[in-house]
């Protein structure tokens, strides 16, 4: 019942959702010196293996006899492939005598010299189906010691825990990236609005100057023109000043064009009359295109055909 008291208080340690990618050190930082003092060791290590799977780097070791965290140790394939083998077996390792063990013996010049390791346990992380990494519970010193069945079933359920912190670091680093990509994307479509209305507007200005040096009845193709492209550029405009960055506001838009309409032809504007309702209503960028073509067109023709000239 000791067991099961101590695994319900670790599960309820809380990390902070500020973490920024730190949550498994910070898990760590909270139950290393419990757990090291309750199975009487002085170690315990989280490992992950890298992306080719030929080496396993630490993401948080604790050592109790300093009360040290550290990370970033690696450990290479090439080196011990007798533990690599038996730990893609995907089996729990107990070493009561790291220097004599089968699976572990490769670790006695270098590790096992380097921490005074004399017994493990390690047990292997799995994330959805997949070996991820392995959790290792260490006992120093001369002494081997063996880890009875309590304590395994102890650990297998502190790695679930440490899972747990691990897949929620994940997470939280894909919702980031996910984030940078989203307001970097952003970023991409404000400019692209604001060069394509920089390159309307310039279009715009040479058919307004060639309109000047053009005989009266061609004008009239120009000025066609001049309004079709401008109803473009108020549309990117739009997309350029507004958040939504695929729809547009109609009323809004609809104001611009009447506004351009009546500055064009302010010798009629006596005799125009826009009424635009104060709705929110939106459509998406491209159908606003079609719409502010028609709209060009219908003005055009109103003027054209149904308003007789001030000068007649």
């Amino acid at each position: 019942m000791k067991i099961l008291d101590e695994i319900d208080s670790l599960s309820k340690i809380s990390v902070s959702e500020e973490s920024n990618g730190d949550g498994i050190l910070q898990f760590m930082y909270e139950f290393a010196s419990r757990v090291t003092d309750f199975l009487n060791i002085e170690r315990i290590n989280v490992w992950l293996l890298n992306k080719n799977q030929d080496a396993i780097f630490s993401i948080a070791e604790y050592d109790k006899r300093t009360n040290e965290f550290s990370h970033h140790t690696w450990i290479y394939e090439k080196d011990v492939p007798n533990y690599f083998r038996h730990l893609k077996e995907d089996k729990i390792i107990l070493a009561p005598n790291i220097h004599e063990h089968p699976t572990t013996f490769e670790f006695s010049n270098n590790y096992a010299k380097q921490y005074d390791v004399v017994s493990l346990m390690d047990i292997p992380l799995r994330l959805n189906g997949k070996l991820i990494g392995v959790m290792c519970f260490e006992k120093t010193g001369k002494i081997p010691r063996t880890f009875n069945e309590l304590e395994q079933t102890f650990a297998i359920s502190l790695s679930q825990l440490a899972l747990a912190q691990i897949e929620n670091n994940s997470r939280k680093i894909i919702q980031k990236k996910l984030e940078e990509a989203l307001k970097e994307k952003e970023l991409l479509i404000k400019e692209l609005n604001h060069r394509v209305k920089n390159n309307f507007s310039v279009l715009v200005s040479l058919l307004r100057l060639s309109k000047e040096n053009i005989k009266k009845e061609k004008e009239e193709i120009f000025d066609t023109f001049e309004h079709q492209v401008f109803s473009m550029l108020k549309v990117h405009e739009l997309l350029l000043e507004s958040d939504k960055h695929n729809v547009i506001n109609i009323p809004v838009y609809l104001k611009k064009l009447a506004e351009e309409f009546l500055s064009s032809y302010s010798e009629f504007k006596n005799h125009l009359h826009f009424n635009i309702p104060e709705i929110n209503f939106e459509i998406s960028a491209k159908q606003s295109i079609h719409l502010g073509l028609i709209i060009t067109e219908i003005f055009l023709n109103s003027i054209k055909y149904c308003i007789i000239p001030p000068d007649l």
